[in-house]
């Protein structure tokens, strides 16, 4: 039978007694204190078990849970070429004043285009100081105005040739138009021939220049009868 001396007053007393015979102290079951110790120690080892599990370590978890790296590295990364601006567009040159290169830019940025289907101007020639031009007359929605344009024209013809100060002495304008017969065939004709001296245009002023005053001044004129008033 197994002993332990009780702490109190040295009798032994046999381990399963609870108390000392002898003096009545209490006995503490030997392995007790070993008991609680081992269940501390296995409690420690399931708890960290269990947190293994579900908590893995940091180390391989953090590479695993990490988001991965969605931009491209500077070896794969594309670059994006900017757009190239423009060019800018060539400015137009403006021939010199008093040629024949500035004549004909004058009176083309003047008339600009025909609103039927032919050239708006036929023909620019000069020879010496004598300047013929032969332009298109508009079509519109009355004979009166297409008339009115007739003359309009004429005088900005007029106006052109003063501003490119080409040197001519007299300048003939031809005014073409489409006429049907009587067949009902239509055909580009001069419909009107107007000359005029430079001494005439020069004294002409512009501003208080009456426009139904365009063939009065004029030093020959031809009209066609579905062009006279």
């Amino acid at each position: 039978m197994a002993l332990n001396k009780c702490k109190e007053c040295g009798n032994e007393v046999s381990t399963k007694a609870k108390s000392c015979p002898k003096c009545g102290a209490a006995l503490k079951k030997p392995g007790g204190c070993l008991r609680i110790l081992g269940i501390v120690i296995g409690c420690s080892i399931f708890l960290g078990i269990v947190s293994s599990l579900i908590d893995p370590g940091t180390d391989t978890d953090s590479q695993s849970t990490q988001p991965a790296n969605t931009e491209p590295s500077e070896s794969t990364q594309s670059v994006i070429e900017p757009e190239p601006e423009p060019e800018p567009e060539p400015k137009e040159t403006v021939p010199a004043i008093g040629t024949y290169e500035r004549l004909i830019y004058e009176i083309t940025q003047t008339l600009g285009s025909c609103n039927r289907d032919v050239r708006r101007i036929h023909d620019i020639n000069v020879n010496g100081d004598f300047v013929l031009v032969k332009f298109s007359i508009n079509d519109n929605l009355a004979n009166s105005w297409i008339k009115f344009g007739a003359k309009a024209d004429i005088i900005d013809i007029l106006k052109a040739v003063s501003k490119s100060q080409y040197p001519y002495s007299i300048i003939d304008v031809n005014g073409t138009f489409a006429l049907t017969d009587k067949y009902g065939n239509s055909e580009e004709s001069k419909v009107i021939q107007a000359t005029y001296r430079r001494s005439t245009v020069e004294r002409i002023n512009w501003s208080g220049f009456d426009l139904e005053n365009v063939y009065e001044v004029g030093e020959d004129i031809w009209l066609h009868p579905a062009f006279r008033d």
